[in-house]
Order: structure tokens, then sequence, then C-alpha cells
């Protein structure tokens, strides 16, 4: 992973995985990306998804390891293909390729699985309404639907309840 300043002139760091210094090769070889997928930034975090590791590690803006999570332990070996990553209020999202879409929070706790017939991109989009923040999971699949679900971002309410199907439309041309 490349960091450059807001110019994109000047290399500010090379970060190659967890950590930085090593005590050994079998160390150093822990700690390295194995097949970074995808990359998001939110809320001055970089989330990086490995898909040959199985976990996203999560960095500070300017490079600093924080810490990491394994996606497949905490979704009980469900996600066979992670290809994308996108984080917002409260929720970090991975697509499992052309199958499922999984929401966890930021305790890394798994909340809801959505089936996703080939979903091929998708974006959060924070929002507010009733003076309340909430997302819209918006997914565009390789059949023409476009499909958007409202998460509710309340506290009390993530635990209970489920994405709302808000929006779903095909388009054939």
């Amino acid at each position: 992973m490349l960091i450059f300043d807001i110019s994109m002139v000047k290399l500010k760091r090379i970060v190659l995985g967890t950590k930085q210094l090593f005590e050994n090769e079998q160390d150093a070889y822990l700690n390295q990306f194995d097949c970074p997928r995808d990359i998001c930034y939110f809320n001055k975090k970089i989330y990086v998804l490995d898909q040959g590791k199985k976990f996203v590690n999560i960095f500070s803006k300017q490079g600093d390891f924080i810490s990491n999570f394994d996606y497949n332990l905490n979704s009980n070996n469900m996600i066979k293909n992670a290809w994308s990553i996108r984080v917002g209020l409260d929720n970090i999202v991975i697509a499992d390729w052309k199958i499922s879409i999984f929401l966890f929070n930021l305790d890394f706790e798994l909340k809801f699985v959505l089936k996703a017939n080939d979903v091929t991109s998708f974006c959060l989009i924070n929002e507010t309404r009733f003076h309340q923040p909430y997302l819209k999971l918006v997914l565009h699949c390789e059949n023409g639907d476009l499909i958007v679900y409202r998460i509710s971002t309340v506290l009390n309410e993530m635990k209970t309840s489920s994405p709302v199907l808000i929006f779903r439309k095909n388009f054939t041309n």
C-alpha cells in the first residue's frame, strides 16, 4: 500500500502489511499482505481487505497499523470469495463475489447477511432521516438490477432491525 500526500506528488509511506519491523522471516510473512483485494477510507482510517489472509487490516491515515479482524472467523466461514469492502456509520460491508453481502458493526460482529446474486459493485451513502443517521446500501447487479437498502445505525435498533429494501429496479437498456 502506498500513501501519498493530497496532491499525489510526494510518497509519504509504503506499507507492506500490519507491522513494519520483524524479528524473523515467519513473522515477516505472517504480517505481510497476501492478496489485498480492496481498500476503503472512512473516518480517518484505511481498511484493507486481504482476500488471501481472510482479514480486514485497519490502519491510521498515516499508515500505522491499528487492528485487524478475521472476517471468516467472525462470519462462521460463510465468506468464500471476498472481493470488496465499504465502511460507513458503524458498519463494515464485505461483498462475497456475486453471492452475498455481509454487514458487520465496528466491533466486528456479524449483523446481517443479504443474498445478493450477481452484485458487481456497491456503495454506502451516509444519510439522516428524522434526525437519525442511517446508511443507504446501493447494489448494482450484473443482470441490470439496481437495489437500495436502508440500514439503521441507531444503537438500540442495530441488533434487531434488518436492512429495509427501499428501491429495486431493473434497467435492461
